[in-house]
């Protein structure tokens, strides 16, 4: 009350002495020309921009994980295949009979075909640990679309049987002899022995 009072006796000089005064202050104390404002909108974008990237960063992170989980579930549904086509026990005339009836099948002749002495290889491809390669010598002759039809004949068989460190020359000198001559290994697989026995008998041993 005595401030208001005060300030009513003022002379209408001092009055705008006064309000010039607070005038000031108030531009300088409380005055806000929109900068502050300004400045608060850009962090506010420039936390937004960056928001937006993570979430770019995490969508494309669970993007991925969703993709090498399909991949791997893809890749065990390919194992249990493959599982189901190596059998427990891979006898030497099975792979015997194979051969011969791919052959007849396909027109080719085979010269040779022995167990090698190396028999019962461990694979050595990664994951291969329960499974043994068993391996033959193999030699056929006949016209080299007959050998492929062989090579299809045997990639349809229910057992996996893979053909390895082959060659393939033409039979002879003479160029009206179109016959060629493939050598190499033919490999079955089937279930390792340690494989098969049960958990306690492995730790047993």
């Amino acid at each position: 009350m005595k401030f208001v009072k005060m300030i009513s006796q003022f002379s209408m000089f001092r009055m705008l002495i006064l309000a010039a005064v607070m005038a000031t202050a108030y531009f300088f104390m409380y005055y806000d020309s929109g900068e502050t404002l300004e400045t608060q909108i850009t962090q506010l974008k420039a936390e937004v921009s960056q928001e937006q990237v993570k979430k770019k960063d995490t969508e494309a992170t669970i993007k991925k994980e969703d993709e090498m989980q399909a991949n791997v579930a893809s890749i065990a549904r390919d194992l249990q295949v493959v599982k189901a086509k190596i059998p427990n026990e891979f006898k030497d005339t099975e792979m015997t009979t194979i051969i011969n009836k791919a052959s007849v099948r396909s027109g080719v002749s085979v010269l040779s075909l022995a167990r090698k002495k190396d028999a019962q290889i461990r694979s050595n491809l990664p994951g291969s640990e329960s499974v043994e390669e068993i391996s033959f010598d193999l030699t056929i002759n006949g016209s080299f679309n007959r050998l492929v039809q062989f090579v299809e004949i045997l990639a349809r068989e229910e057992k996996i049987i893979k053909l390895r460190d082959f060659t393939i020359e033409r039979n002879s000198t003479n160029p009206n002899d179109s016959s060629v001559k493939f050598k190499g290994d033919v490999i079955g697989f089937k279930q390792a022995q340690e494989a098969l026995k049960p958990p306690d008998a492995q730790v047993k041993k």
